[in-house]
C-alpha cells in the first residue's frame, strides 16, 4: 500500500483572524462523504492516528500519512469543534516513482518568471513559479480547475520586494471565493490545489488576513504591510483590503427620502458616523442611525431604486472613487466595539465619551482635563474663601468656585507605551 505525507502535516492552524488554534482538531473522511477515513502516523501505515487528529498546544499538525485507498476530505475545527475550514476531494496517495505526483515534480521544476503576464497551462501543473518583480508587476492566469482535474497543485513565490504579484482565476472560477489573489511581500508564498471546480488556497505565508491590524515594535513596516495613519490606498490594487474593512449591502432608496430600507447583509458593526456610498446617494453622506434593516442617512437620496449596491465605509472613503482610507491609529488606544455579539454593554457612550462605542471606526477622547468646577459645602454657618485663581462666592452652607481651570494638557493618560500598528495588505 502506497502512502504519502499529507500537505497539512506540520502546518500551524489559525482562524480567519490569524489567532493560533491550540488543540485544533482534524477530521478525515472519504471525499464527499462523512465516512471516517483512517490516516497514519508512519509511512509504513502500521500505526493509525486517532480520529480526530489533535494539534499540539502551538496549533501544529503532527505528521499525517494518507494511503492509496480513497480520495479524502479534511474538516478542521477549533478545540471546541467550531469548523474553521474544509478541504474536499483531495487526492489519495500515488506511487512517487510513477511520475504522476505533483510533489515529485515540484522537486524538479521551478520556473523563474520576469514577464508582466504569464498564462499557466495544464502541462505546468505541479510547477513552482518564482516571480521576479524587480522591474514590473507580474500577473498570472490560472488554467481551468475543471480541466486541471481534482487535486492538482501550483506553487508561487515572490522573490522581490518591489511591485505586486496577482494570480487570477479564469472567468467563472474562484480562488477561495475570490477572483484573484495578490502578493506584496518579498518571499511571499502560495500553494493552490484544484478541487475539480475551483482553486483552493492550502498554504500562504501572509502575516494575516488583508486588513488585519497587528501591533509591532518594528521601526519600518515590512513589505506587504503599511503603518496605519489614515492614509489613502488604491481600491484596485488593494481590493481585498478594501472589501475586508468595508461592507457592501443591498438596499432600497426613495427619491428625496433619507432612509435605506430592506437592507440585506447589514451587521451591528455599522452605526452612526459611518460613511455611505451608492448610486443616488450624495457624496459624504453618513449613517445617522440604524434600526433593524433600515438606515437613516444624513442626506436625502436623489432617486427611487430597488436592490442597489451600497458600500458602508467605517474608516473613510478616500476620494470616493479610486481610493479608500486606512484606520488612523496615531495616538489612539484601540477599544473593542461595545456591541460585539449583538448587545451593547454600554461602557462607551456618546453622552460621556463623545463618540459611539457601537459604531466601528468611530474615535474620540483627548489627554486634556475638561473645564469644570467644584462645589464646597459647610455643615453650618457662612464661608468666604479667597482663591489665587478667583473668589469663591460667599454664602451660607455652600459655594461654587468661579475659577476656570483644567482646560489645558494634563497628566490624564493611563500608563502607556508607544508602538506601531501594521495593516496587512
Amino acid at each position: 500500500m502506497a502512502t504519502e505525507l499529507s500537505f497539512i502535516s506540520g502546518r500551524q492552524i489559525s482562524n480567519d483572524s490569524g489567532v493560533v488554534q491550540s488543540g485544533a482538531k482534524l477530521y478525515f473522511y472519504r471525499a464527499g462523504t462523512t465516512t471516517a477515513l483512517t490516516v497514519w502516523q508512519d509511512s509504513a501505515a502500521t500505526v493509525a492516528h486517532a480520529q480526530p487528529v489533535v494539534c499540539d498546544a502551538g496549533g501544529f499538525v503532527p505528521l499525517i500519512y494518507v494511503d492509496d485507498t480513497y480520495d479524502y476530505k479534511i474538516v478542521i475545527t477549533s478545540s471546541s469543534d467550531v469548523t474553521l475550514r474544509t478541504y474536499d476531494n483531495l487526492p489519495k496517495a500515488v506511487d512517487p516513482t510513477s511520475g504522476s505526483s505533483d510533489s515529485a515534480k515540484l522537486l524538479l521544476e521551478w520556473s523563474t518568471i520576469t514577464a508582466s503576464t504569464k498564462t499557466v497551462i495544464t502541462s505546468e501543473l505541479g510547477t513552482g513559479f518564482l516571480a521576479n518583480t524587480t522591474s514590473n508587476d507580474i500577473t498570472f492566469t490560472l488554467p481551468s480547475a475543471i480541466t486541471s482535474g481534482n487535486g492538482k497543485s501550483l506553487y508561487f513565490k515572490k522573490t522581490s520586494g518591489a511591485n505586486v504579484v496577482t494570480i487570477n482565476a479564469i472567468t467563472g472560477q474562484v480562488i477561495d471565493n475570490r477572483n484573484s489573489f495578490k502578493m506584496f511581500a518579498r518571499d511571499g508564498f502560495l500553494q493552490l490545489v484544484s478541487n475539480g471546480s475551483n482553486w483552493v488556497v492550502v498554504e500562504n505565508n501572509k502575516l494575516g488576513r488583508p486588513g488585519q491590524l497587528i501591533p509591532t515594535a518594528e521601526v519600518i513596516a515590512p513589505t506587504g504591510t503599511v503603518f496605519t495613519y489614515g492614509q489613502t490606498l488604491s481600491r484596485t490594487i488593494y481590493d481585498e483590503v478594501f472589501d475586508n474593512i468595508t461592507l457592501q449591502v443591498t438596499a432600497n432608496t426613495t427619491n428625496a427620502g433619507n432612509q435605506l430600507t430592506s437592507i440585506s447583509g447589514l451587521t451591528e458593526a455599522i452605526g452612526a458616523g459611518c460613511l455611505i456610498e451608492g448610486n443616488g446617494i450624495p457624496a459624504g453622506t453618513t449613517v445617522s442611525s440604524v434600526s433593524g434593516s433600515t438606515i437613516t442617512m444624513s442626506a436625502n437620496a436623489t432617486a427611487t431604486q430597488t436592490g442597489i449596491d451600497v458600500r458602508l465605509l467605517p474608516w473613510g472613503r478616500g476620494d470616493g472613487a479610486t481610493t479608500f482610507n486606512t484606520p488612523n491609529t496615531r495616538s489612539r488606544a484601540l477599544l473593542g466595539r461595545s456591541n460585539m455579539g449583538g448587545t451593547s454593554n454600554g461602557l462607551i457612550t456618546t453622552g460621556f465619551a463623545g463618540f459611539d462605542g457601537n459604531s466601528l471606526g468611530q474615535s474620540g477622547g483627548n489627554q486634556a482635563v475638561q473645564e469644570h468646577g467644584h462645589g464646597i459645602r459647610e455643615s453650618s454657618g457662612n464661608i468666604s474663601v479667597q482663591s489665587g485663581g478667583g473668589t469663591l462666592v460667599s454664602g451660607p452652607n455652600s459655594a461654587t468656585s468661579s475659577d476656570t481651570f483644567g482646560i489645558g494638557d494634563a497628566q490624564n493618560v493611563q500608563p502607556s507605551v508607544i508602538t506601531n500598528y501594521l495593516m496587512v495588505l
